[in-house]
């Protein structure tokens, strides 16, 4: 009887810890959690519940760090550390009086205008009249292992607004809700009840760019486990059998566009959080608008999935299918699960769609047990278009992307990620970055030629047409070679990465204030534009006929004089015109920027391609597709979302895509 009985208590203890749902367990050596988040200026505020894993601390553990790329001379990129065990603010200095142990405890740190306040379970332990502003961008750490927090995360919250005392107070031991008195400030709210996760959900999250947590480690090449969650036996904090509300409802647009012909393309998605346990819901109904889309013609059939409660999913389960009218309202009875709910709508597109028309869907209203609701919606993405159909070889589609060392920052298998993407672009010429032993997988899994110096090389170039190597003296740099086109002419591509100026280093700290331009000019000239010097001298001129169609396509790590202009300055931190010489120098030998003459407008396409996983660095254009030659490019993209919407993007740059015509 004593077996049974104490069986009986470990299902029930079990199910109440269940209940708690589950926390994130660092490792304090290299969990590296990123959320990337863009810049806070002085008015936010971090709460979380935390637990060290002994009651040893070193100087410092970071709860929330800035990350890699965070060094502005404007903020401050640890809010939120503890210091020899105490909770501190680093640009205060405000720091609690007595040491954390081995519990859990609810720590927060708020900033407004009457200074930083830090509070320990709801109490105020310090404050300071300092204010600052902050960029959290990673979890547990900041961008070395030295700093990295040992012991458990949950119920990390970031907010746009100082909360009261009482807000932290009220709200510290139970889920956030829609009735949360600063529920509107959310910006990011992580529950971390994910289990063996590649990717931890933003519950706040509102349009393309998520600030998902990627689940990385600093380790990348030597560590294959990823940072995991456990059943939460946090006592303080419970769930409780609470009826189950909508929390929030949001409406995530593709950024991809879509191949005449093609099928089951991805237009929108809406993301349902519901919180709590009791009760049951129902989607109801549904109403649509596809008013935007310019032709109706342009499309088939139209599908609707339910996909899960991941961005990314084997879950596909089909609800309707409809044919194109400018408003479609569905009546449905679909059962919602507590936590999040994807839904997806798709379209088949026409053989005979028109290529540049726009294809757009939105989601007016929808309803939960008969109760209508409007999902938040962002217009921050790149309108969906009509490309050619894959079956076109009067075009020639290329894909430029850093993959950032091989692909292996997201989850147990990142390289899935980019070759998922590849897939998708279906482009005939793909340059890459960064390839670090990933480019055979690639080259196998897509059927495509394959030229680079190594396995473990940075440069990898695919074709799906014949390669032809060109020698080079500096394999890292260049990776040059002729393409035989279904024309039988030869075309010359260069696969390239040049050096980046370190002042500022990478093109990552234009963000601070006060730089002086014509320094980024003279290291420019030094790295970047001596590199490209040299690839004309030794890769082009002896091989390289005048009526041959000719690509150089890379990673520059310079920006480009035509993006930075008066106009664009307060796009780019307030720094105006600077005359970049890597592009200038690129135009002098007779090659043209494609993304910029299918986008002229430097202000309305900014086109940045680094750093698309960092919020605070998304005004950079250093990669580009140059060409000269008999060959016009028709289309161009900045390639910066997943192919799979919601889904975390998989590199620290954006990819850029071409659509020449012949």
């Amino acid at each position: 009887m004593k077996k049974v009985l104490v069986l009986f208590f470990a299902i029930i203890c079990f199910a109440s810890m269940a209940q708690n749902g589950r926390y994130l367990k660092l490792d304090g050596v290299d969990s590296n959690v990123s959320l990337g988040m863009d810049t806070l200026n002085t008015n936010w505020s971090v709460e979380a519940w935390v637990r060290g894993d002994d009651t040893v601390w070193r100087d410092s553990e970071v709860i929330i760090g800035g990350g890699y790329y965070s060094d502005f001379n404007i903020v401050d990129k640890l809010p939120v550390v503890i210091k020899n065990g105490k909770l501190h603010n680093t640009h205060s200095g405000a720091t609690s009086p007595k040491k954390l142990d081995d519990k859990w405890q609810h720590i927060a740190v708020t900033c407004g205008a009457s200074g930083t306040t830090l509070y320990i379970n709801g109490e105020e332990v310090a404050h300071s009249e300092e204010v600052s502003s902050i960029i959290p961008g990673v979890v547990g750490a900041d961008d070395s292992k030295e700093s990295v927090f040992g012991g458990d995360i949950d119920e990390l919250r970031i907010w746009r607004c100082k909360l009261s005392e009482s807000a932290i107070k009220d709200w510290m031991k139970r889920p956030l809700t829609a009735s949360h008195p600063e529920f509107k400030y959310i910006k990011g709210y992580y529950p971390f009840d994910e289990a063996s996760s590649d990717v931890y959900l933003n519950w706040a999250a509102n349009g393309p760019i998520s600030f998902h947590a990627r689940n990385d480690k600093m380790d990348y090449y030597g560590s294959s486990n990823i940072t995991p969650t456990e059943i939460c036996d946090n006592n303080e904090f419970t769930e409780g059998k609470r009826r189950i509300d909508l929390f929030n409802a949001v409406e995530i647009a593709s950024e991809w566009d879509s191949p005449q012909g093609s099928t089951d393309q991805q237009i929108i998605k809406l993301r349902i959080a519901l919180s709590g346990s009791k009760g049951a819901s129902e989607l109801t109904k549904m109403i649509f608008d596809l008013s935007q889309t310019t032709d109706m013609n342009d499309i088939d059939n139209i599908s609707l999935y339910y996909t899960g409660s991941k961005p990314k999913s084997d879950v596909k389960d089909k609800i309707a299918s409809f044919k194109p009218q400018e408003k479609i309202e569905l009546d449905l009875s679909y059962n919602l699960n507590c936590g999040i709910n994807y839904f997806l709508l798709t379209f088949d597109i026409s053989d005979s769609a028109k290529w540049s028309n726009r294809l757009a869907a939105t989601i007016e209203s929808f309803s939960i047990n008969n109760e209508r609701h409007t999902p938040a919606k962002s217009n921050d993405f790149y309108a969906k278009q009509v490309t050619p159909a894959a079956s076109d070889k009067s075009v020639l589609r290329v894909l430029q992307w850093n993959i950032w060392h091989g692909g292996v920052h997201v989850g147990q298998d990142g390289r899935a990620h980019i070759i998922d993407i590849l897939k998708e672009v279906d482009a005939d010429v793909i340059t890459l970055q960064e390839a670090y032993g990933s480019q055979d997988r690639i080259a196998k899994e897509l059927g495509f030629n394959l030229q680079t110096n190594s396995s473990g090389d940075n440069l990898a170039l695919f074709s799906r047409y014949p390669i032809k190597k060109i020698p080079t003296n500096n394999a890292f740099k260049s990776n040059p070679a002729f393409i035989t086109l279904p024309s039988g002419k030869d075309m010359y591509v260069n696969d390239c990465w040049l050096r980046y100026s370190y002042n500022p280093e990478y093109t990552c700290c234009y963000g601070s204030q006060g730089l002086d331009t014509d320094i980024w000019v003279a290291e420019d000239n030094d790295k970047p534009v001596a590199d490209m010097v040299e690839i004309f001298k030794d890769d082009m001129s002896s091989y390289v006929k005048d009526d041959m169609v000719q690509l150089i396509c890379g990673d520059f790590n310079s920006c480009s004089h035509l993006d930075w202009t008066e106009r664009a300055k307060h796009l780019h931190y307030g720094y105006g015109k600077v005359e970049f010489p890597t592009s200038k120098l690129m135009y002098e030998n007779g090659f043209v920027d494609s993304y910029r003459v299918v986008n002229p407008d430097e202000v309305t396409h900014q086109g940045s391609t680094y750093a698309v996983i960092y919020g605070q660095l998304q005004n950079s254009r250093i990669d580009f597709i140059y060409h000269k030659g008999a060959i016009k490019p028709m289309y161009s993209k900045i390639i910066r979302t997943s192919e799979e919407i919601d889904s975390v993007w998989a590199s620290d740059h954006a990819a850029v895509y071409v659509i020449f015509q012949m």
